[in-house]
């Protein structure tokens, strides 16, 4: 689908900071925009209800210099000035950590964080421990900005009662990161004394049944507030909704209700931006050349503006300003959607062919019928055989497709008809206009007539200005609205408009150069339905992608975790990887007054294998400590976690290496693979990011890197080094003649030796090493001989299967290889004929590639589903495998990839990237995880 609306006006207020009785600067308690300004506009914000009164004193939170990681902290005692207001069912309360002194100097002040989080509790409360569950938000949020301390923390807390024994608790915990060295600064895990009786607890065993997170922001702000200078500047939001609309996923709201998509797709913007980033809740109704004036009256003087205005729609996505508005407009256009018998879409662009799609899969007894004035579905653009595809599949669901027609002005329906003009009487119930949406542009006409085209589209520069007549060149355009030769969709607004903008306001400001907008290749993924699609990639002359493809980037999905995460609230809950996804799945429909899940893990957290490789490399983003998720959150209430690993298993219980014995009626085996060098990670959390540190300590210092094996984790390896450490000399060697295995094509090897190569990897291939070999004099010598430069050698050759354990319970269904024999229904095939042990990930035996999607999109549903049907009494299901489809990342910004249709097509760079390589997952998962 091809929407895009952004709705909002950006613009960027110039501010100072004034002392305030005798204060320095740095602890004034509010910002002042544009001194020179008296106007309501140039005012501060309003102040935070938490106490502005600060100690002056700042809390440490790791003094041992740049390398070192932020550890969590005591909990945060309440100050001994509480303000208290008892209600009859709520109160809120507020106050700030007693603070530590420190001998330390701060040496950058990284920006404010904030965290607003909403916890739902059982039986009492316990603000201590919510408060410091918080906290250890703000201190991740602190070291992904590259501080070490927290300064200026305040919090507030609301609690309110709802039924016999819940409770609902909203926290907005403030703070500043900096980074502080020197010594003598007060000890980070010393406990503190806290009074609770101020904090006004409620008493007896809590326990926290849902926790809602913050953070985070809209590209274009995130992307500024990340580089402009808070000090001389400040960000200002003009925005009349209370929501962000994600348009990816609005036609299948409007269609049905089934997964909640229209509530997880009018994400609100309370998260959505940081303390510092002022959010003015009014339209824009004027613009003059120094300020904007709002519907309410308001004035907002700028020095740079951003218009993002987005696009006006027809129908059920005309949305209203409220979110409860919203979703009830929503709701009354699924009511006459549920009363129509026959259905009449007007227009075959992306919106009318999704509208068909969601159609055929939510109501498919309906009568829907198309109508499309070209030729052919979508427009010119798109190659014949993508839009010949669409037409393939459109018709396949039934519906019926009307081309080179239009319909009548008027297209109520008659009589239960519509006539199209050339006479074509249609059966209807209810006719969708879905011709797309015209640009949102009028309020641009009170600032320059000129720079709108006939088309209501905005005359922009190559770097994103608008062509002002005036000439001025502090104005600028991202989204729908500007006029550019390229279809509108949210990916371009986002990933192309939007960075550029950012980067061209910083240039102006601080005096560097502006880049043009270039454009981005028009590849475009058209949903039909949650379970199909056609996709165009815009390479080789154009590459159509068919149901497969299409529903696991875009359709099972719309994005709407990618565009929760970015406003703070999170994904959706969703399973999880591994031995988590069977949990999660169970856990949702499993009777718990005759049955408990118990989940037995040595580890303390979910190691992301998918990013894992990159964290060993760098930690850019905090990659590792984001990556080793920890499972604290991951299961809801009922399920038992026993901190141990597996020592034994008989046919009725499971003995644990804490000696501790656990009967099972049903047991799911998913042990994984045992890994070597930098993915041999230790039991603990902390240690294994001290494991991590401990390598690119190595790799720092080595010049010659020498990696084994010649599969995905060494070529991951190789792409990360040479982004990461361009200057390295990096060889590759592996056994065979070409990289990977023989599962794959011949062209999709060469292509990744080529990509390698050609950033000055030295490949020797049909050669072997002993991958626990170490550098004797700065060389090793291979099996025929060669001896190749090397300070550090990587094993990079995959893991072995983990299942030492399942030998204990019966040695005949381990294989040579150490795989777990199974059936079809991934029931372990015990000799003794037992149906209640199941395998699921690496360690089972069957013919497909070892991935972390095929576990828990696949394996797991399927022994879930089977458990259930065994305890409940219903049909099994059996594993079909997944198509060999697969990623190998090569750095943040490149890889090659392999959709196995027509012979396998290789897939570069900029898809790569965009699928896997930028992310590599760790959002999702950390949704998934409750974190």
């Amino acid at each position: 689908m091809k929407l895009h609306q952004i709705p909002a006006i950006h613009s960027i207020v110039t501010r100072w900071r004034r002392p305030q009785n005798g204060k320095s600067a740095s602890e004034s308690a509010f910002d002042i925009q544009q001194a020179n300004d008296h106007s309501q506009s140039a005012q501060a914000p309003p102040s935070p209800k938490s106490p502005s009164k600060k100690s002056g004193k700042e809390r440490e939170v790791n003094n041992s210099g740049p390398a070192a990681s932020m550890p969590q902290l005591p909990s945060p005692p309440p100050s001994p000035r509480i303000n208290i207001r008892p209600r009859q069912a709520s109160r809120c309360l507020s106050g700030e950590p007693v603070s530590h002194s420190h001998t330390g100097e701060i040496v950058k002040r990284c920006g404010p964080v904030h965290v607003h989080e909403t916890f739902e509790c059982e039986n009492a409360v316990e603000p201590v421990r919510l408060l410091t569950l918080s906290r250890r938000t703000l201190v991740n949020e602190a070291r992904a900005r590259g501080g070490n301390t927290l300064v200026d923390e305040s919090w507030e807390y609301t609690v309110s009662k709802h039924g016999k024994s819940g409770y609902t608790v909203k926290v907005d915990y403030t703070a500043a990161a900096v980074f502080i060295i020197g010594d003598g600064a007060h000890d980070p895990q010393k406990p503190v004394a806290i009074d609770t009786a101020k904090t006004g607890g409620v008493s007896g065993l809590m326990t926290i049944t849902s926790r809602h997170y913050g953070g985070g922001g809209v590209v274009l702000v995130q992307a500024l507030q990340k580089q402009i200078n808070s000090d001389t500047h400040q960000l200002v939001v003009i925005e009349k909704r209370d929501y962000h609309a994600h348009w990816p996923a609005l036609i299948r709201g409007s269609v049905t209700s089934q997964g909640s998509v229209a509530e997880n797709s009018l994400i609100p913007f309370d998260r959505a931006f940081d303390p510092s980033i002022r959010l003015v809740h009014s339209g824009a109704k004027q613009i003059t050349s120094t300020e904007v004036i709002t519907e309410s009256g308001e004035r907002v003087t700028y020095s740079h503006l951003v218009l993002a205005t987005g696009s006006l729609w027809n129908g059920a996505l005309a949305l209203p300003d409220s979110r409860d508005q919203a979703l009830d407009h929503l709701n009354a256009f699924r009511r006459q959607l549920e009363a129509a018998e026959n259905v009449v879409i007007l227009g075959g662009g992306a919106v009318g062919i999704e509208y068909a799609g969601e159609l055929a899969h939510y109501y498919p007894d309906k009568k829907v019928s198309l109508v499309h004035a070209l030729p052919k579905l979508t427009n010119d653009t798109y190659p014949a055989k993508f839009r010949d595809a669409l037409l393939e599949g459109v018709t396949k669901l039934r519906i019926q497709v009307i081309l080179g027609d239009r319909l009548l002005a008027q297209n109520t329906p008659k009589d239960g008809y519509v006539t199209t003009n050339k006479g074509v009487r249609l059966r209807a119930d209810l006719v969708i206009n879905a011709t797309g949406g015209r640009p949102n542009t009028s309020v641009v006409s009170t600032l320059d007539n000129s720079v709108l085209t006939s088309k209501g589209t905005v005359l922009v520069t190559p770097e994103l200005n608008i062509n002002l007549a005036s000439g001025a060149r502090n104005v600028w355009a991202v989204g729908d609205i500007i006029e550019w030769p390229e279809q509108k969709m949210v990916f371009k607004a986002s990933m192309g408009h939007a960075p550029i903008v950012a980067g061209n306001i910083i240039a102006s400001i601080n005096g560097g150069k502006q880049n043009p907008y270039q454009g981005k290749p028009e590849m475009i993924l058209i949903t039909l339905g949650p379970k199909g699609g056609r996709g165009n990639i815009p390479f080789l002359g154009g590459i159509v992608v068919g149901d497969w493809v299409a529903t696991k980037a875009k359709s099972a999905s719309l994005f709407i975790s990618n565009a929760r995460t970015t406003l703070g609230y999170g994904p959706p809950k969703a399973d999880g990887g591994g031995g988590i996804s069977p949990v999660q799945a169970l856990q949702k429909q499993v009777n718990t007054t005759t049955h408990q899940i118990v989940f037995i893990e040595q580890r303390d957290y979910y190691a992301h294998w998918p990013a894992l490789v990159r964290a060993a490399v760098t930690n850019e983003n905090s990659i590792g400590e984001r990556s080793l998720v920890p499972n604290d959150r991951a299961f809801d209430s009922t399920v038992k976690i026993i901190r141990s690993g597996a020592r034994r298993i008989t046919s009725a219980e499971v003995i644990t290496e804490t000696g501790e014995t656990i009967p099972y009626e049903h047991l799911v085996i998913a042990t994984g693979s045992v890994w070597t060098g930098p993915l041999a990670l230790p039991e603990l959390r902390e240690n294994a990011i001290e494991h991590f540190r401990s390598f690119k300590k190595q790799l720092d210092v080595a010049e010659h890197i020498l990696i084994v094996g010649g599969g995905s984790v060494c070529l991951e390896y190789a792409g990360e080094i040479q982004h990461y450490y361009p200057g390295k000399k990096i060889t590759i060697i592996h056994g065979v003649t070409e990289l990977m295995n023989s599962t794959y094509p011949h062209k999709f090897r060469k292509s990744l030796l080529d990509a390698l190569t050609k950033k000055g990897a030295h490949v020797v291939l049909g050669d072997k090493i002993s991958p626990d070999v170490l550098p004797e004099d700065g060389y090793v010598t291979t099996q025929s001989g060669t001896r190749i430069r090397a300070d550090l050698v990587i094993p990079a050759a995959g893991g072995r299967p983990n299942t030492a354990v399942v030998s204990t319970l019966d040695s005949s269904v381990v294989t040579k290889s150490g795989t777990v024999l199974v059936t079809p229904e991934l029931r372990v095939k015990l000799s003794s004929g037992a149906q209640n042990v199941w395998a699921i990930g690496d360690i089972i035996e069957w013919p497909e590639q070892k991935m972390v999607f095929k576990a828990s999109t696949g394996h797991a549903p399927t022994v879930a589903k089977n458990i259930l049907a065994s305890v409940q009494g219903g049909k099994e299901a059996q594993y079909e495998g997944k198509p060999e489809m697969i990623f190998v990342t090569l750095g943040p910004k490149g890889g090659r990839g392999l959709a196995p249709f027509f012979g396998g097509v290789v897939i570069g760079d900029w898809i790569v990237s965009k699928m896997k390589s930028s992310g590599l997952f760790v959002d999702k998962i950390r949704g998934i995880l409750g974190y």
